[in-house]
C-alpha cells in the first residue's frame, strides 16, 4: 500500500470512528463512494469482516498481507486505549509526510534525468547523422585531419549493432552490480554521494523518529515501537541498526545510548532523546527530531533542485556537445588559418 493510500484510509477510517455510525455500515458506505479501487476494495472487506464481529486490526491483517506491521500494531494500540481516532489521524499525517518526501525525491532528479536523456539522444543523432557527412567532406579534400578529429569520425564508421551493444553494456553491467550489492550495499553506495547520500539519511531517520513517536503515543512499548519502526522503514540501514536497537532495548538499554551506539541520528538528537525519556515527553521530543530531519532533507532537496540541472546542462551541452562540434571544425579552423597566412 502506498503512503498516499495509506493517509487516505487513515484519514477515512478516523473520521469514521468519530461518528456515531457503526464502522462496518459506515466503512460500506465508504466503499460503494470509492468504487472499484483498491480502497474502496478494502472497505467493502473490512466492512463486511467488522460486521461479522472481527477486531479492526484482525481484519486489516487479513484483506492486505502487505498491510504494514506497525498500522495493525497502531489500530490495536487504538482500540485498547479507546483513542482510534487520533491514532488514525496521526497515522495519515505521517503517511502525508512519507509521501511528499518521496515526491520532493522524484522532482529533484526528473529534470537532471530528462536533459541526460535530451543530450544522450543528441549525441546519438551527431554521432549517426553529422559525423560521416563530415567524414565525406574531409575525404573529398583530401585533407590530413588531427588526430583527435580523425579518432572522433572513426566513430562514425563503428556499426550500429556496435553502439547497441556499448549501451547495453552501459545498462546492463551496472544493472548487474545493482543486483549484486542488495540493499544493505546499494543503500551504502547512495550514502556515499555528496549531497544526496545526506538527504536520503535524513528523511530515512525522520520517517523512523515520527514513526516510533506516533508507535509510543499510541501505548506501544519502546522496544516494540523501534522494532516495528525499524520493519517499516525503506533504508535498509535504518532498519538494521534500529532491529538491533530494539533488542538492547529489551534487554534494558538507554534509548540515548543506542542511538549513539548504531548511530541513529546525531549527538544532539541523542540527547534530545535522553531529555525527552527522562522528563516523560520522548514522543514530542521525537517529533522535534523528525521536523529537524525532514527540514534538513528538504533544504538538501532544494539545494539540488536549483543547482543539479543547470550542472548537469552545462556539461552535457559545453563539455560533451560543444567538444565534439569543436573537434569536428578544428581541420577548417586550421585550413582557414593557412589560407589567411
Amino acid at each position: 500500500m502506498s503512503p498516499d493510500q495509506l493517509a487516505a484510509l487513515g484519514q477515512e477510517l478516523g473520521a469514521l470512528s468519530r461518528t456515531n455510525l457503526p464502522l462496518d455500515r459506515g466503512l460500506a458506505a465508504l466503499a460503494q463512494e470509492m468504487g472499484g479501487d483498491k480502497i474502496g476494495r478494502l472497505c467493502e472487506n473490512l466492512a463486511r469482516d467488522l460486521g461479522a464481529g472481527l477486531p479492526l486490526d484482525q481484519a486489516l491483517a487479513k484483506h492486505d498481507p502487505n498491510m504494514p506491521s506497525y498500522l495493525v500494531a497502531l489500530v490495536k494500540a487504538g482500540l485498547a486505549t479507546g483513542k482510534l481516532p487520533q491514532c488514525l489521524d496521526r497515522l495519515a499525517t505521517h503517511a502525508r509526510m512519507v509521501h511528499s518526501m518521496r515526491q520532493t525525491f522524484w522532482q529533484t532528479a526528473f529534470y537532471p534525468l530528462v536533459v541526460v536523456v535530451f543530450a544522450l539522444g543528441l549525441n546519438a543523432f551527431l554521432i549517426g547523422f553529422v559525423l560521416p557527412r563530415f567524414a565525406e567532406i574531409y575525404r573529398g579534400f583530401g585533407m590530413q585531419l588531427p588526430m583527435i578529429t580523425a579518432s572522433l569520425l572513426g566513430l562514425a564508421e563503428v556499426g550500429w549493432t556496435s553502439w547497441l551493444a556499448l549501451a547495453l553494456g552501459m545498462v546492463g553491467i551496472p544493472c548487474l552490480l545493482w543486483l549484486v550489492l542488495g540493499k544493505v550495499g546499494r543503500a551504502k553506495f547512495a550514502r556515499k554521494i555528496p549531497v544526496v547520500g545526506g538527504m536520503f539519511r535524513e528523511a530515512s531517520l525522520g520517517t523512523w523518529y515520527d514513526l516510533v513517536a506516533m508507535l509510543l503515543q499510541s501505548g506501544t512499548n519502546l522496544p516494540q515501537a523501534v522494532q516495528l519502526a525499524s520493519n517499516a522503514s525503506d533504508d535498509p540501514l535504518v532498519a538494521q541498526a534500529g532491529l538491533q536497537m530494539a533488542a538492547d532495548l529489551a534487554d534494558g538499554g538507554a534509548f540515548g545510548d543506542s542511538l549513539r551506539k548504531y548511530r541513529l541520528g546525531s549527538a544532539w538528537g541523542a540527547w534530545l532523546a535522553e531529555v525527552g525519556q527522562g522528563n516523560g515527553v520522548l514522543p514530542e521530543n521525537l517529533m522535534e527530531l523528525s521536523a529537524t530531519c525532514m527540514a534538513q532533507a528538504e533544504n538538501r532537496g532544494r539545494w539540488l533542485s536549483m543547482v543539479l540541472p543547470p550542472l548537469v546542462l552545462v556539461i552535457l551541452s559545453v563539455v560533451v556537445v560543444g567538444g565534439v562540434i569543436m573537434v569536428l571544425f578544428l581541420p577548417m579552423f586550421r585550413l582557414l588559418e593557412g589560407l589567411s597566412g
